[in-house]
């Protein structure tokens, strides 16, 4: 009855937030308002992590950079994306379909997130002007979790984000995530969203870890993929 009533009160604060996000955008006649957003995404932050008994642990010594960047990420749970902008107001890059979620969508977009249509050439050429333009010019933080899907085996990490670095000359801040316990948190394989989030209100307790690696620029790009990748997938399998 607990773990219900969990579920209840998570899926109403989705809700809120979908709300929240479409009242903000026709208040400011569909422009997004990045103050506003950031607020709403910190008030929903810390209500899931009170909800869902997370505690959010940041590890080591490197802080993340302050500076336009590329935030690349292992990407393991749902509880990712507010575990990173609790320490990071990036914007994410999500697929598409995530964007057409019924109420759990503003989720999403309330980070001013931009959606990819996967396997979309033209798509994946938009997203990286998109990219290259909001980075370089609009001077934000992006978020992308290089392997496009959640993982604990290792599945290789997509070289476009790496492509994209190189050639706009763009600084790279890496990620690396894990939580205690681990398959209690993990969103995969073809698993729904409502089994997950109710496996993970079953948890007593989250430990939810961040861990910024020095911040850097691309010079090899199957060279550097591999390293980062292989940075985040062994402190994965130390928790596992």
């Amino acid at each position: 009855m607990k773990r219900l009533i969990k579920l209840i009160k998570l899926i109403k604060l989705f809700w809120d937030v979908d709300g929240l996000y479409k009242a903000m955008m026709k208040r400011n006649g569909g422009v997004y308002n990045k103050q506003e957003g950031w607020r709403i995404c910190d008030d929903t932050a810390a209500i899931l992590f009170k909800l869902g008994c997370i505690e959010v642990q940041a590890v080591g010594d490197q802080r993340p950079t302050t500076e336009p960047c590329l935030v690349l990420s292992n990407h393991i749970s749902t509880i990712d994306m507010p575990l990173i902008f609790s320490q990071m107001k990036v914007s994410f890059v999500s697929k598409k379909e995530v964007g057409d979620y019924p109420i759990f969508s503003s989720s999403i977009r309330i980070t001013n997130s931009i959606l990819i249509e996967r396997g979309n050439k033209h798509s994946k050429d938009e997203v990286r002007a998109q990219l290259a333009h909001a980075i370089l010019h609009e001077k934000k933080q992006v978020c992308l979790f290089p392997e496009a899907t959640t993982s604990l085996n290792g599945t290789t990490w997509k070289r476009g984000s790496f492509a994209l670095a190189k050639s706009h000359h763009i600084l790279v801040q890496p990620v690396r995530l894990t939580y205690e316990p681990l398959y209690g948190c993990a969103f995969l394989d073809e698993e729904m969203l409502i089994p997950h989030l109710w496996r993970l209100l079953g948890q007593n307790k989250i430990l939810a870890k961040i861990e910024f690696g020095k911040p850097l620029y691309v010079d090899d790009i199957d060279a550097t993929a591999d390293r980062l990748q292989k940075w985040s997938r062994d402190w994965s399998i130390q928790n596992a």
